[in-house]
């Protein structure tokens, strides 16, 4: 279990996860951690944490998919079948466990990667911004990510079932399956939201 410190310097987590992704790939993990940065700023989480959970988010990237799998269970970070068929949903399990093994992160942080790509119901703020500012960041070229983007700047649940909603309609118009903790996400956020 991660203990309460401090995070380390930025510029060397930085300049490691530089080195270990393609420029391309590093590029928009920086716009992400710097985006969630800025959401964290604005909706009450830890800033400094929330930006090396952006740097790291899709460091599992790296590996082919058993790899994916055995980084992911070395660090007893949870997956499920679907996950472990398909690199593109997986990776989001070995940058969890990634991101725990190398800097001891609190645990909402960790969350916060682990759900990146198909979210997780419940979803606490850390996650919801991680995963807007994935689906977000400012070098994102869709229309629907300047509506995402609007949004999270005044309520980060909305802008994270809009995100999800995106993703499911998206994936629903090619014939794509559907994570099912994807449509909890959507159905979770859409209760809360609906209560208010």
């Amino acid at each position: 279990m991660a203990q309460d410190h401090d995070p380390p310097d930025p510029q060397a987590v930085e300049a490691d996860i530089r080195s270990r992704l393609s420029p391309k790939l590093f590029e928009h993990s920086r716009q992400v951690a710097a985006y969630a940065a800025h959401l964290a700023g604005l909706h009450g989480c830890d800033i400094r944490w929330t930006y090396l959970a952006g740097l790291y988010h899709d460091l599992g990237k790296t590996l082919d998919l058993a790899g994916m799998k055995s980084a992911a269970e070395a660090e007893e970070v949870a997956f499920d079948e679907m996950e472990s068929r398909s690199s593109s949903l997986m990776h989001s399990a070995a940058s969890a466990a990634f991101f725990r093994k190398d800097l001891n992160p609190p645990e909402p942080f960790v969350l916060a990667v682990r759900g990146h790509t198909v979210g997780a119901s419940p979803f606490g703020r850390e996650e919801q911004i991680l995963y807007v500012a994935d689906f977000a960041e400012p070098t994102r070229p869709y229309e629907e990510c300047a509506t995402v983007r609007k949004t999270a700047e005044r309520d980060i649940a909305l802008a994270t079932l809009e995100a999800v909603s995106f993703k499911i309609r998206f994936l629903m118009l090619r014939n794509k399956s559907i994570h099912p903790k994807s449509v909890a996400l959507y159905n979770h956020l859409l209760a809360a939201i609906q209560e208010k």
